[in-house]
C-alpha cells in the first residue's frame, strides 16, 4: 500500500486497539521510507504497547525535526511519565505547552506529573489552566479536587467534586437543573499503592465485554473513557481516604465483623466514578457496578467504600454477577440496608442508604415486630420497585403488594440519616 493508504490503515488499527500491527507495519518498511509522520505514529504505538524506552529512542532519533512540533514533546513526556521520570516528563510537557498553549491535555498531563512529585500548587495551577481551556472537562475538575484533598483544602475539593457530579460526558446543557442524580462515585480500598490498568481493561472485557483501548494521552494511573455517552473515571489515590472516612463507614456493616480492621489497613484507594445523568440512570448503574466489581479483582483490592459503608469484595462481586448476568437490577450493590433495634431486639428497624442518586428519598421501617427476613424482604422489594419503575412515593399515601396490603407512608426527619426520609408502617 502507498503512504496515504498506510496512514489510513494506521488510523483503523489505532481505533481498534491493534497497536502492535502498527509497529510491525512500520518496521517492515525500509528505513528510507519511514518519514517523520510515520515515525511519530511508531512512537505512539510503542507508548500504547508499553514499550516506553523504544518510544523515547524513536522520538529522539527525530529530534531535529520534532523539536518544532508540540506533539513530539507530548509523546516524549508521556513516555517519561509512564517510566516515572517525572522531571523529564514535566520538561517535555512544558515545551509542548509553549508550542501549543491551547491544548488542555498538555496542562493535565503536566499537572499529574507535578502531583507525583508532590508539587501540589503547581498541579493545581495546571488543572486550573486546563479548566479555563475546557470548562466542561470533568477529569480536570476531578484531579484538581483530589489535589486539594491532599492539601487538606476540603471545601475547595468538594466544590470540584460537585462540579464533576454536575457534568455529563458531553457537557450538560441543563446543568442549572442538575442535582447530582445519575452520578455514581465509590472507592476501592487497596493494601498497596498501585493500580494495574491493563489488568483492569482485560478484566472488564472478560467479565462484561467492555472494551477500553489504551490511548497515548492516558495517564498510567488513571482511566477516563466515554461509554455510550456516559463518562467513566478510574483513578489511583496514593494515600488512605482522608479523615478516617472509610473506617467510620465500616462501622455500619454489621454483616462483616472484620470491616473496621480491613478499612484501617488500606494504604491507597481507587476512585471509581460514572457520570450518566438523569436520562441514563439504569444504564449508568449497570456500568458503575460492572466497573467496581472488576476493580475489586485487582490483586491488592481489599474492600469497597460505598453507600456509607464498607463491603467485602466477594459480596460485591457475587451480588453484581448474580444480578447483572440475569438482567436484574443490582440492588445490593446500589442500596445499603442498615439495621438496628431500639429495644434490645424486641423489634427491628431498617433503613435504606443510596436512593438520593436516583432522585428519591430514603426509606425506613421503624420498630417492626415482624421477622428480620420478612421486614428486609419487604423493604428491598419496595426499594427495587421505586428505582426501576421510577416511582415517587408521597407523604400520606399507602403502598402494598396485594389488594389487602396498605402500608402507610409518612415523611419524617430521620434520626439515623439526619435528613428527610419516608417511614413505611410495617
Amino acid at each position: 500500500m502507498d503512504h496515504k493508504e498506510l496512514l489510513e490503515q494506521i488510523d483503523v488499527w489505532h481505533d481498534e486497539g491493534d497497536h502492535q500491527e502498527i509497529v510491525d507495519a512500520i518496521l517492515a518498511l525500509p528505513v528510507k521510507d519511514r518519514d517523520y509522520e510515520l515515525i511519530g505514529q511508531l512512537a505512539v504505538a510503542y507508548n500504547n504497547t508499553e514499550k516506553y524506552n523504544e518510544a523515547i529512542q524513536t522520538l529522539l532519533d527525530t529530534a531535529k525535526e520534532g523539536k518544532n512540533h508540540h506533539k513530539w514533546y507530548y509523546r516524549l513526556g508521556y513516555a517519561y511519565s509512564a517510566l516515572e521520570k517525572y522531571e523529564e516528563a514535566i520538561s517535555n510537557f512544558t515545551e509542548a505547552i509553549k508550542l501549543d498553549p491551547e491544548d488542555s491535555t498538555y496542562y493535565e498531563c503536566r499537572g499529574l506529573a507535578y502531583n507525583e512529585l508532590e508539587k501540589y500548587e503547581e498541579a493545581i495551577h495546571d488543572f486550573t489552566e486546563a479548566i479555563k481551556l475546557d470548562p466542561e472537562d470533568g477529569f480536570a475538575y476531578y484531579n484538581r479536587g483530589c489535589t486539594y484533598s491532599e492539601l487538606g483544602r476540603e471545601k475547595e475539593a468538594e466544590l470540584d467534586f460537585n462540579k464533576v457530579r454536575e457534568l455529563d460526558p458531553e457537557g450538560s446543557e441543563d446543568q442549572e437543573d442538575r442535582d447530582g442524580t445519575g452520578s455514581f462515585i465509590s472507592f476501592v480500598l487497596l493494601d498497596e499503592n498501585k493500580i494495574d490498568l491493563d489488568l483492569l481493561r482485560k478484566q472488564l472485557q472478560k467479565d462484561w465485554g467492555i472494551i477500553i483501548n489504551k490511548k497515548p494521552e492516558d495517564d498510567p494511573e488513571s482511566l477516563i473513557e466515554t461509554i455510550d455517552d456516559m463518562a467513566l473515571i478510574v483513578s489511583l489515590m496514593p494515600a488512605p481516604i482522608p479523615n478516617d472516612e472509610a473506617v467510620d463507614n465500616a462501622r455500619t456493616n454489621f454483616y462483616w465483623e472484620d470491616a473496621v480492621e480491613v478499612a484501617k489497613s488500606h494504604k491507597a484507594y481507587m476512585t471509581v466514578a460514572v457520570l450518566g445523568g438523569e436520562k441514563k440512570l439504569l444504564d449508568a448503574t449497570d456500568l458503575f457496578v460492572k466497573v467496581c466489581s472488576s476493580c475489586l479483582k485487582q490483586p491488592n483490592a481489599i474492600a469497597i467504600s460505598t453507600l456509607g459503608s464498607v463491603l467485602q469484595p466477594k459480596f460485591y462481586i457475587d451480588s453484581a454477577e448474580s444480578s447483572l448476568n440475569d438482567n436484574e437490577f443490582p440492588l445490593m450493590n446500589m442500596v445499603f440496608f442498615g439495621m438496628y433495634s431500639n429495644d434490645n431486639g424486641a423489634t427491628l428497624s431498617l433503613y435504606t442508604y443510596g436512593l438520593d442518586v436516583y432522585g428519591k428519598l430514603n426509606m425506613e421501617i421503624i420498630d417492626s415486630d415482624k421477622s428480620e427476613d420478612e421486614t428486609l424482604s419487604l423493604l428491598q422489594s419496595i426499594t427495587e420497585y421505586v428505582i426501576t419503575s421510577d416511582v415517587t412515593l408521597q407523604d400520606g399515601e399507602t403502598i402494598g403488594f396485594s389488594e389487602e396490603q396498605k402500608l402507610k407512608i409518612t415523611a419524617l426527619d430521620s434520626t439515623i440519616l439526619g435528613k428527610e426520609t419516608l417511614k413505611i408502617d410495617f
